[in-house]
Formats: structure tokens, C-alpha cells, sequence
């Protein structure tokens, strides 16, 4: 092989290698993606974080959604708090119609929550 060819190959190689570590941040960003995508899915962020006294809270959303829904379709959930304030729910085990449901349902006790002042 020539100096002329193996300087050519070089640089073909050195372009692949390039183009793979393109190709890889850019399945890397996807994979991320696909990541936040599944944790808010299967998550709910209260903010502010609610009172885990609140009304709304402990004699809606736990009993009638929550506890029943682990009850009836055996859903698992987390509560996530400190100092008494619910920053966020986890919940797993659940059909997207479930998911929607308890999604809705939490977004209700935040909008209720805030308005009537925490």
C-alpha cells in the first residue's frame, strides 16, 4: 500500500469514527429522552408541594383514587414528602387509562389545593 493510500484510508476511518460518535450522542439524547418521558409518565409533580393534611389530599386523592386503585387494579404508588408537604407521587403497575386518571385526579388537588391557598 502507498503512502498516498494509507493516508486515504486513514482519513475514511477517521470520518467513520466521527460519524459514529454522532450517531451515538444522537441515540444517547434519544435514549435520555425516552427516559424523562417514562419518569413523567409515571410520576406526578406537585408545585407547589401540597399539604399532606390537605382536604383534598387525604380524603379524596388517597382514598377514593389511590387505595382504590391499588385495591381494584393493584397499582403501587409512592408518596414522595418532607416536613408534611407532598412533593410528588410515583405510581407503577398501571394501564394508561389508570395513568390519565390518577394524573387528572392530582392535578385536581393541586388546582384545589392552591386555591384555597395550601
Amino acid at each position: 500500500m502507498s503512502e498516498v493510500e494509507i493516508k486515504a484510508k486513514i482519513e475514511e476511518i477517521e470520518s467513520m469514527i466521527k460519524m459514529l460518535e454522532e450517531r451515538k450522542n444522537s441515540l444517547l439524547k434519544a435514549l435520555e429522552a425516552l427516559r424523562m418521558a417514562y419518569k413523567f409518565e409515571n410520576k406526578f409533580e406537585f408545585n407547589p408541594p401540597i399539604p399532606k393534611d390537605s382536604g383534598a389530599f387525604k380524603n379524596f386523592l388517597m382514598p377514593k383514587i389511590l387505595n382504590a386503585h391499588k385495591d381494584k387494579h393493584g397499582i403501587q404508588y409512592r408518596i414522595i414528602e418532607s416536613n408534611n408537604l407532598v412533593s410528588s407521587i410515583e405510581f407503577s403497575k398501571c394501564s394508561d387509562e389508570h395513568r390519565k386518571e390518577i394524573i387528572k385526579a392530582c392535578e385536581w388537588v393541586q388546582r384545589v389545593t392552591k386555591a384555597k391557598g395550601g
